[in-house]
């Protein structure tokens, strides 16, 4: 089970999650990522300490960013990502890097991973 942390910045919100990152966290991921987007204008998300990655908490991330996109914020990972991300990502089919189709010209969210 993750450990899901909402850090306040001068600039933005950092959400730290630490351990598995699972569909057991799938719902308070969700709501610390929306009390974040509602609250702050740019989201970084610190992945640095999560140990297990599944498909239900990749699609959180891509629908928050879409839910960024839609409201001109920002969200975006904090570089320290662990190799456990990367491979989900390749595992799952998100490393094809297609841009949302609401993108506004910031990318795909797993673009560099």
């Amino acid at each position: 089970m993750a450990e899901i942390e909402i850090v306040k910045e001068k600039d933005a919100d950092v959400v730290v999650i630490r351990g598995e990152m699972t569909i057991e966290c799938a719902g308070a991921l969700r709501d610390a990522l929306l009390r974040s987007l509602g609250g702050s204008e740019r989201v970084i998300l610190d992945l640095g300490k999560v140990t297990a990655v599944d498909l239900s908490c990749l699609q959180l991330l891509c629908s928050a960013h879409r839910t960024s996109l839609s409201s001109a914020k920002a969200i975006a990972l904090k570089q320290d990502y662990p190799g456990i991300l990367k491979e989900a990502v390749r595992e799952n089919g998100y490393s094809r890097c297609l841009d949302c189709r609401s993108d506004s010209g910031q990318g795909c969210f797993w673009k560099g991973i």
